[in-house]
């Protein structure tokens, strides 16, 4: 063949490949932008539905608590079941499981223990809350060790640790949450809509310019998502403050003292300095909680703990973000938020765990006498 025609040839080939290469590129980008739009769009239609419920359930609250202990439980009862293989259905797992977590929910709060002792004070058995939830856990930990069978001891303790896990990321915070919600139902939504702002904007900037991998754990978090998310938790969280103070939405009982306080030089109100550490910590701490989540995810090879949220996976999915700011909101504003003073609740939780019944008669005797005096 000529030279000539030879050159013209593969040169023609070549552009033709390049052209195909070309085409398949942008077919492939074309197939990911509809993936992503759909993803993104059955995020969208989940997260609505999600603050709908939300916004109905927030006017009781009654509905509150009930809505975070159903939550909790679907994702106890997902992470969980994990790694079961029948192993709960042949020695008893199932109830063991449960009740290392009931017996954390006691630990956790004294309010639920309070039937307890109130029938071992009717008995004349004083007993501490310490001391009641150690003897029970002590007592499941004896249930656990008559139950260990050979060829199965790895898959025992490996159900026993993630048991353990889930209390310690999903039951603990729950409990955190609910004390936030005493305080006032916004210190309950507030967070919450700060991680979910800064989730849903961190994907969606990520997604659209970003270019720089934030941590090898998970390809997906970028840097500009990152930097996306945190500005726009931070017009969010302002304009909720502010929607706060002008309308006094979602009112608590510590409302009122807290919304008083002001910065004296600036007289700007100190709840303000309040938002900016929760938007701080939700843009920049509370995402590691979900890398967390994928870590342990990663570990067993799953893509999501359920799948019966179209676009989110399970409840702990949507959650994991949110376990730490529960955590953080919780002792943050019992150090720095209301002054430290014994509540009602918590001395009359002291007087019941403390004195038996003549005690308290006496007591509340000598409360009247000097009420009356």
């Amino acid at each position: 063949m000529n030279p000539v025609k030879a050159n013209v040839l593969k040169r023609t080939l070549l552009r033709q490949v390049k052209a195909i290469k070309n085409k398949s590129a942008d077919m492939a980008d074309f197939f990911q932008n509809i993936m992503v739009s759909r993803t993104l769009l059955k995020r969208t239609y989940a997260t609505a539905i999600m603050l709908a419920v939300l916004h109905v359930v927030l006017k009781d609250n009654v509905a509150v608590y009930l809505f975070v202990f159903v939550l909790k439980s679907f994702a106890l009862n997902e992470v969980i079941a994990i790694k079961e293989e029948n192993l709960r259905k042949r020695y008893r797992f199932k109830y063991l499981l449960w009740y290392f977590i009931t017996v954390s929910d006691l630990f956790f709060s004294k309010s639920i223990a309070r039937p307890f002792y109130l029938f071992l004070q009717s008995l004349d058995f004083p007993v501490t809350h310490a001391f009641l939830c150690f003897s029970l856990y002590i007592l499941g930990i004896v249930y656990f060790i008559l139950n260990l069978r050979r060829g199965v001891l790895r898959k025992q303790f490996l159900q026993f640790s993630i048991t353990h896990f889930a209390i310690m990321m999903i039951n603990f915070p729950a409990h955190c949450v609910f004390r936030n919600i005493k305080i006032g139902k916004f210190w309950f939504l507030y967070p919450v809509v700060l991680v979910a702002t800064n989730d849903i904007f961190a994907y969606i900037t990520g997604k659209l310019i970003g270019r720089t991998q934030l941590i090898k754990l998970s390809p997906n978090k970028t840097r500009e998502g990152l930097i996306g998310g945190f500005i726009f938790t931070v017009i969010v969280g302002l304009l909720s403050i502010y929607l706060k103070l002008r309308f006094n939405v979602y009112d608590g009982v510590y409302d009122a003292t807290i919304l008083a306080k002001t910065v004296t030089k600036f007289k700007i109100p100190t709840i303000y300095l309040h938002s900016v550490v929760l938007i701080l910590f939700a843009s920049f701490v509370a995402p590691f909680g979900g890398l967390l989540a994928s870590a342990f995810k990663r570990l067993f090879k799953m893509k999501d703990f359920a799948t019966y949220l179209p676009g989110h996976g399970g409840i702990t999915d949507r959650i994991d973000c949110q376990l730490l700011m529960g955590i953080f909101t919780r002792y943050y504003i019992s150090a720095f938020v209301l002054k430290r003073k014994t509540t009602v609740d918590q001395l009359t939780d002291t007087i019941i765990y403390s004195y038996n019944t003549d005690e308290m008669r006496k007591l509340v005797l000598n409360i009247a006498r000097y009420m009356i005096e």
